[in-house]
């Protein structure tokens, strides 16, 4: 690359939340988000 720097790949660790510490997002959420979508959508 320019000026003499180059692209180095950099090992991660990945440890994904388990459920009970994760956001919970259900169905009552996305019924929400469609709705709203919906309602600007044809309303607005």
């Amino acid at each position: 690359c320019k000026n003499g720097y180059g692209i180095v790949e950099v090992p991660i660790s990945y440890h994904p939340r388990s459920f009970e510490e994760g956001k919970k997002i259900r169905a009552k959420d996305g019924l929400r988000a469609l709705f709203t979508i919906l309602t600007d959508r044809f309303l607005a």
